[in-house]
C-alpha cells in the first residue's frame, strides 16, 4: 500500500512537472484560448441579459396577434394582455403596443377618448415602472420628431425584430443608458403594429466593466448602430465606437465568430486584442465584444486561468444541465397544456380550464392571453343563446296569441249565430202574440185556453232573454282573455 502510494505520488509530481514544461511551451497558444473561452463566457452573459428582452416582445408579440385575429377585439383586453406581461418582467423599463392608423380594428374614430389611444384615436400606449413599482401609461406621440424612426418605422419597413443603438433617457429623474427591442405584429402576414420591449443597460455595462480577463485586461462592448454600451470610460457610453483597430477585426471576423491580433500599443506595452460577434435570435445586426489584454499578463495567468476555466465550466456546464432540465420542465409542460387548451376553445369547448394564470413569467402572460379570448368566447356564446331564447319566446307568444284569437273568433260566430236564431225567434213569438191579442175580443168564450197559450209565449221570451244574456257575458270573457295575452 506505502509503495502504491509512493507510486502514485511519483507519477503525480511527474505528471505534474511535464504538464507544467508543457504549458511554458506552449502558454501563448493556451493564453489565446483562454481569452477565446472567457469572450465565449462574457457573450453569454450579454445575450443572457438582452436575450430576456427579446424573448418578452416576442412573447407579447404573440399573445397580442392571438386577439387581434377578432377585428371584434376589445382594446382594453390588449391593454390588459400587455399590462400581465409586464408585471412579470420587473428588469424592463416599459413595454409599448403601437399600431398603424386604423389598422387595429378601423375603428380610431370611436377611440379619441379612450385611456390608450392618442387624439385621432391611435391605438398607442406605452406600459412602464412607475417609481412605487405600479404600472403607468402613457399615450405616445408618433411623430418623426418624437424619434420613432429606428423602434418603430425601421422594423415595419424591414419586417424584422430590431434592436436599437443605446440611448440615454431619463427615467424617474436620472440619465439611463437604454436600448428598445422592436417586434413587428403580423396579421395575415402583413406588418400592422410593432411591440417593444425597453431595457436598461446599466447593469449590463456595469458587469462587462467590472470583468479583468487575465487580472489586468478590460472588456468593452458595442451594440447597435456602432455606439460604445460598455467602456471603461464611462464618457464614451452612447457614442460612436470610433476604434480604427476594433473596426478592422470586426471586418475579420471568421465563421467561429472571433477575430484578434496582438499590436503595439503608443506606450510600447504589447497588447491582445480580440473581437467577437453577438448574435442574437431573429435579429440581422450583430453586436460586438473586445478584449484587450496585456500580452505578458495573459501568458503568466495562462495556467491559473486555464484551472479556473475547467472549474468554471465543470460547475457552469453541471449548472446549465441542470437549468436546462428544469426550464424543460418548467416550459415544455405548460406549452403543451395551453396548446391543448386552444385546440379546445377552437372546438367551441369553453368549459376548459385555463392553466398557469397565476404564473408571473411569459407562460403566465400567455395563459392571461388564452384567458382573455376564452372569456370573449363565453360572452359571445351566452349573447347568440340569450337571442336564441328570445326569439324561441316570441314566436312561442305569437302562436299562443293565434290560436287564442281563433277560437275567440269561432266563439263569437258561434254566439252571433245564437243571438240571430233568438232574435228571429222572438220576433216570432212576438208577432203571434199579436194575433192572439187581437182576437182576444172576438174570442172570448176561449179566454182560458189564449191566456195559457199567452202564458207559455211569454216563458219562451224570457227563456230567448235570458240565453241573450249568458251570451253576451261569455263575449265580454273572451274579450277579456285576448287582452291579457296581447299584454303578455
Amino acid at each position: 500500500m506505502l509503495l502504491a502510494g509512493i507510486g502514485f505520488i511519483g507519477a503525480s509530481a511527474i505528471l505534474t512537472f511535464s504538464g507544467s514544461q508543457i504549458m511554458m511551451t506552449t502558454s501563448r497558444t493556451e493564453s489565446v484560448s483562454a481569452a477565446r473561452t472567457l469572450l465565449t463566457q462574457y457573450k453569454g452573459v450579454v445575450q443572457e441579459e438582452i436575450g430576456r428582452a427579446i424573448v418578452a416582445a416576442t412573447v407579447a408579440t404573440s399573445a397580442v396577434e392571438g386577439v387581434v385575429t377578432d377585428r371584434q377585439l376589445d382594446r382594453d383586453e390588449l391593454g390588459e394582455v400587455m399590462t400581465r406581461i409586464i408585471k412579470g418582467r420587473p428588469d424592463l423599463v416599459g413595454m409599448t403596443l403601437a399600431f398603424e392608423p386604423d389598422a387595429l380594428d378601423g375603428r380610431d374614430a370611436e377611440y379619441k377618448q379612450h385611456p390608450y389611444s392618442d387624439a385621432t384615436g391611435r391605438f398607442v400606449p406605452y406600459f412602464f415602472w412607475t417609481p412605487d413599482r405600479a404600472i403607468g401609461v402613457e399615450r405616445l406621440v408618433m411623430t418623426k420628431e418624437a424619434g420613432i424612426e429606428n423602434w418603430y418605422e425601421k422594423p415595419l419597413k424591414e419586417r424584422q425584430t430590431l434592436i436599437t443603438p443605446p440611448y440615454i433617457y431619463p427615467v424617474n429623474g436620472r440619465d439611463v443608458l437604454m436600448t428598445t427591442v422592436s417586434s413587428v405584429v403580423r396579421r395575415g402576414g402583413d406588418g400592422i403594429g410593432i411591440v417593444t420591449a425597453d431595457l436598461a443597460l446599466n447593469k449590463i455595462s456595469e458587469v462587462i466593466n467590472g470583468l479583468k480577463p487575465f487580472g489586468e485586461g478590460s472588456v468593452a462592448l458595442v451594440g447597435s448602430g456602432g455606439l460604445w454600451v460598455a467602456h471603461k470610460d464611462s464618457n464614451f457610453l452612447g457614442k460612436a465606437a470610433n476604434d480604427k483597430l476594433l473596426t478592422e477585426l470586426a471586418e475579420k471576423i471568421d465563421d467561429t465568430g472571433f477575430a484578434d491580433a496582438t499590436v503595439t500599443a503608443p506606450s510600447g506595452v504589447e497588447l491582445y486584442r480580440a473581437v467577437a460577434s453577438i448574435d442574437f435570435p431573429g435579429v440581422k445586426e450583430p453586436w460586438l465584444l473586445s478584449v484587450s489584454v496585456p500580452a505578458d499578463a495573459m501568458v503568466a495567468g495562462a495556467l491559473a486561468a486555464r484551472q479556473l476555466m475547467l472549474l468554471v465550466a465543470a460547475g457552469l456546464l453541471a449548472l446549465a444541465l441542470a437549468g436546462a432540465w428544469l426550464a424543460a420542465r418548467s416550459l415544455a409542460r405548460p406549452i403543451v397544456r395551453m396548446t391543448a387548451t386552444m385546440q379546445e376553445l377552437a372546438s367551441g369547448h369553453t368549459s376548459v380550464e385555463v392553466m398557469d394564470k397565476d404564473r408571473s413569467d411569459e407562460i403566465g402572460g400567455m395563459a392571461a392571453a388564452v384567458q382573455v379570448f376564452k372569456d370573449a368566447l363565453i360572452a359571445k356564446e351566452l349573447t347568440a343563446e340569450q337571442a336564441a331564447r328570445e326569439a324561441d319566446a316570441k314566436m312561442r307568444r305569437a302562436q299562443a296569441l293565434d290560436e287564442l284569437t281563433q277560437r275567440f273568433e269561432a266563439q263569437v260566430s258561434a254566439l252571433t249565430q245564437g243571438l240571430a236564431s233568438a232574435a228571429t225567434e222572438m220576433e216570432a213569438t212576438a208577432q203571434s202574440m199579436t194575433a192572439v191579442a187581437n182576437q182576444t175580443t172576438q174570442q172570448s168564450v176561449t179566454v182560458s185556453s189564449a191566456a195559457q197559450q199567452t202564458s207559455a209565449n211569454v216563458q219562451t221570451v224570457a227563456a230567448a232573454t235570458e240565453e241573450l244574456s249568458i251570451s253576451i257575458r261569455e263575449i265580454a270573457s273572451q274579450v277579456g282573455q285576448s287582452s291579457q295575452v296581447a299584454e303578455k
